[in-house]
């Protein structure tokens, strides 16, 4: 059935695991798992491996009570559900993807490239995917101009490295009723896909914290992208820097 989305299609569970498929605390998550799915005409095979990378272990996360007051904590009920993988049978194939409540992420093929979202509540049934190109895709550049993208990374050639990238997000909250647990969900969906983007540059991001402002911003949020950028810039150098270790901070603004 055709929809808005691009097409349904249905996702089934290849696994001997006879867990709850609807939900998982992080102990429970597999580490690996499967699924079939048929996409354009083709039955695809999908292999997932946890991605046990996506946060370091000094993980923390911070917010702020109703008098302005700072808290910083561990949490300890964190859903461990994003996974990379392939295809089976297709050595350029990739994929990052989020198993919380359904599929939820990218994957990629030799041919052609796919989003992926749930129309249910679980891993297998219905989906939507969505054929991801450049006629249905324009890069947000929040006002940079320059820009070069590319469609693929390509593994280093010469000397082989290894470069660990820790990443602090700032989240800051316009609509202040939004739940902290579906942020978090969607930051680290994006974490998990940077993660695996670099991972053919050996270059390995992990997460370090996450800074939510619920109740007022920390800095002047103005329209012009270089404006913004200047103020957060002088924010985490002199704030953040002192709170958290990272190489990387990035202020994530939700509508």
């Amino acid at each position: 059935m055709q929809t808005r989305y691009g097409c349904d299609v249905c996702v089934g569970k290849l696994t001997d695991s006879t867990i709850s498929n609807v939900y998982f605390p992080q102990s429970l998550r597999p580490e690996t798992i499967k699924y079939a799915m048929k996409v354009g005409g083709k039955h695809l095979e999908m292999q997932l491996e946890k991605n046990d990378e996506l946060l370091t272990k000094d993980y923390t996360e911070t917010y702020y009570q109703e008098d302005g007051t700072e808290v910083t904590r561990t949490p300890n009920d964190i859903d461990h559900c994003y996974y990379h993988g392939r295809i089976v049978n297709d050595s350029r194939s990739s994929a990052s993807i989020s198993t919380c409540d359904g599929l939820r992420g990218y994957f990629r093929t030799s041919a052609q490239r796919y989003l992926i979202e749930p129309l249910s509540g679980d891993d297998e049934g219905d989906h939507a995917v969505t054929t991801f190109n450049e006629t249905n895709f324009t890069p947000a550049v929040c006002g940079v101009t320059n820009t070069s993208w590319s469609d693929d990374l390509e593994p280093p050639t010469g000397r082989s490295r290894c470069v660990s990238a820790l990443t602090n997000m700032v989240f800051q909250y316009v609509k202040m009723k939004r739940d902290r647990t579906e942020l978090r969900k969607r930051i680290f969906e994006m974490v998990n896909f940077v993660n695996m983007a670099y991972k053919p540059l050996r270059t390995f991001v992990a997460l370090v914290g996450l800074e939510i402002w619920n109740n007022n911003d920390l800095i002047s949020v103005t329209p012009p992208a270089g404006a913004n950028l200047d103020a957060f810039m002088k924010w985490r150098n002199s704030e953040l820097v002192k709170k958290k270790k990272h190489d990387n901070a990035h202020l994530i603004r939700c509508e």
